[in-house]
């Protein structure tokens, strides 16, 4: 019997003596992945490239590097348009950026028509060629022009040498600081050409909420460095039998990818910075880049949203783990608002919360910003209760309150964190509390002060106070506070006895801004749907949209490369999401053009309506699920069994 089955092409064999029934194909190529990319493939993506602009910018920034200097030599055998077309089609196909593969799609797997489509039919003229090769020179020819880092190194560095490649990126602040805006225009031209994807009809065209939040990448090398203390210094060991005495007698740790940093590998975890931890377990701890993600959020999450518009990245970048998070944030705002977008509200947690005056929440207020944010409970940087006061007013979690206000209402939030109330009443005390709340009598666009009055003053009066004469419509009012005689503690503080009072934007700028009353429902209900919509996104960028977060899939080290994986991974985000979203809309069409022929009668396309809350999960109605606000983790105990 021969030993080919009826299925196999005799013509399709190599040589069965040397290689058996494998096909030239996949013999000559080295892969099983033998599917030809065609011309018209490789057209779709390179206008895609082509609208982003990302090829105006490289040469752009290549010019200006080579400003000084001979700028000769001939041209490169695979140029940035050809690498980025290629690289494009694999992410699509959820394919890994490794050098070989790279090299074996641009080799083996084009058609003739691509290869001239992309300007490379010459290469193919029988010479031995190491695609492989060619395929990386490339990556790292188009990376080099963001790269302040030295991401082609492939040298092991010790400490010393760290410290002495950080001493020289601090000298060159400015440079450093130019490539890392490059890395993020390349990464936000690429979004933007996505968010253009979308049928004009269904973008959002001037007005979008956005979510903020931060995602961990793995790098590529878990060679860590020492953990650092609080100065910022690396912790290093000394073996017991080396000389105290010498500088330089240490145990050797080398690190590959220095721009890299320590970050936890368990998500959530209470601490993100390895200086701030007491027991130190080398294990909870991953070398790791930081991607910061703007994600276009639901402006009304309480609508149906089914038919709405996919949630889909506006901007992003990539740094260093727990660095200049207010800086990378706000150039991201910058380049949104710099496409003539109007950003209505930007949500963020309580991460980002603590983080400086002047390098973020100054920032976000003088762009006429309203964010929506959580802050840090405990009694030691503790953000809620009353947490500071003026001429008589408390501040009290974003806003400033009348001084009569009762005091069970201004500590609500630390009462229901310390379970002496239950939900419900914490929001009773919170719906109670917005009565109290001193009404804004101006409003200056960039103020370095804002004028408040009493509650109690004027037609729109929410408190009835015996301190002050109500005027004729607000006693009409059926539904004022009361402020009795006892709660009255000071008359003559300024909130109290003057008619209105300038209250500094330094006394409350970290922790004001917020669209909506803190805890109340409207604040609630919008701040949970937002962090939904970010945490589901980090889980479909890293899971669905592409194979990139996995290290292994990317073996190119350094934050350049990393940039640039990154930037791909957005793009697969997006494009992934508007596929879907595209789809239903044909299935809903296909589906009303089905009944318009069957019964003549002409279905139109559903709008928004009041959304349908789900069912209650089993794990939510059994008290199985910790993930929830609020939740109180209960100690238990060992039960021995004899």
């Amino acid at each position: 019997m021969s030993a080919y089955s009826s299925d196999v092409d005799i013509d399709d064999v190599f040589d069965e003596t040397l290689y058996g029934l494998m096909p030239m194909a996949e013999v000559v190529s080295g892969s099983l992945n033998t599917s030809s990319i065609d011309k018209g493939l490789v057209l779709r993506w390179r206008q895609r490239l082509r609208r982003s602009g990302v090829l105006t910018l490289v040469c752009e920034w290549r010019e200006a590097d080579s400003a000084e200097r001979y700028r000769g030599g001939r041209k490169p055998t695979i140029d940035d348009e050809v690498i980025l077309t290629l690289m494009l089609v694999l992410v699509a196909e959820r394919s890994a950026l490794k050098g070989t593969i790279l090299g074996h799609a641009l080799g083996h797997r084009l058609t003739n028509a691509a290869k001239e489509a992309l300007g490379i039919s010459h290469l193919f003229d029988g010479t031995t060629r190491n695609w492989n090769q060619l395929a990386r020179r490339a990556v790292r020819r188009l990376t080099k022009t963001w790269d302040a880092w030295g991401g082609g190194r492939k040298c092991a560095i010790g400490r010393l040498e760290r410290e002495k490649l950080e001493e020289d990126l601090a000298e060159n602040e400015d440079f450093v600081e130019e490539m890392m805006s490059r890395g993020d225009k390349f990464t936000c031209a690429l979004i933007q050409m996505t968010l253009e994807e979308l049928p004009r009809s269904v973008r959002r065209q001037n007005t979008v909420a956005l979510t903020v939040d931060q995602t961990a990448l793995e790098a590529v090398s878990q060679l860590a460095p020492w953990r650092r203390d609080t100065n910022g210094l690396e912790k290093f060991e000394r073996y017991a039998d080396m000389d105290p005495e010498d500088p330089e007698s240490e145990v050797e740790r080398v690190v590959l990818e220095p721009q890299a940093g320590l970050y936890p590998v368990e998500k959530g975890a209470a601490v993100k910075d390895s200086a701030g931890v007491t027991t130190w377990v080398a294990s909870d701890w991953q070398m790791a880049f930081m991607g910061n993600v703007m994600l276009g959020v639901y402006e009304d999450p309480s609508a149906d949203n089914t038919l709405a518009p996919p949630q889909l990245a506006y901007a992003g970048s990539l740094s260093a783990p727990n660095k200049r998070i207010g800086e990378h944030t706000i150039a991201l705002v910058d380049i949104i608002m710099g496409r003539g977008t109007k950003i209505s509200r930007l949500s963020f947690d309580k991460g980002y919360t603590q983080l400086t005056v002047e390098k973020f929440h100054r920032p976000l207020r003088e762009r006429g910003i309203k964010v929506v944010k959580d802050y840090k409970g405990g009694k030691v940087g503790g953000q809620k209760g009353i947490t500071n006061g003026f001429g008589g007013a408390h501040f009290v979690e974003g806003d400033w309150y009348c001084a009569s206000t009762p005091k069970e209402l201004l500590e609500a939030t630390i009462r229901y964190d310390d379970g002496l109330i239950t939900v419900e009443e914490y929001w009773r005390d919170i719906d109670l509390r917005q009565a109290y709340k001193l009404h804004i009598k101006d409003h200056n666009p960039n103020p370095s002060s804002v004028k408040y009055q009493c509650p109690a003053m004027g037609d729109s009066a929410t408190v009835d106070c015996p301190l002050r004469t109500m005027t004729k419509k607000a006693l009409q009012k059926d539904n004022l506070a009361p402020i009795n005689e006892s709660q009255i503690l000071e008359r003559d503080v300024d909130i109290c006895c003057k008619k209105s009072l300038n209250i500094p934007i330094a006394e409350s700028e970290k922790e004001s801004g917020q669209k909506y009353g803190y805890a109340t429902r409207a604040h609630n209900r919008v701040y949970k749907a937002d962090r939904a919509s970010s945490e589901s996104a980090n889980d479909f960028l890293h899971n669905d949209a592409s194979v990139l977060s996995d290290p292994t899939n990317r073996p190119m080290r350094g934050l350049a490369v990393a940039q640039l994986a990154w930037a791909l991974m957005l793009v697969a985000f997006n494009m992934t999401r508007i596929a879907q979203y595209m789809h239903e809309r044909f299935k809903l069409e296909q589906k009303n053009l089905a009944i318009k022929l069957r019964t003549g009668i002409t279905v139109p396309m559903p709008k928004p309506g009041a959304r349908r809350r789900p069912p209650k999960r089993l794990r939510d109605r059994n008290d199985r699920s910790h993930y929830r606000r609020g939740y109180k983790a209960r100690p238990t105990v060992v039960v021995s069994r004899t």
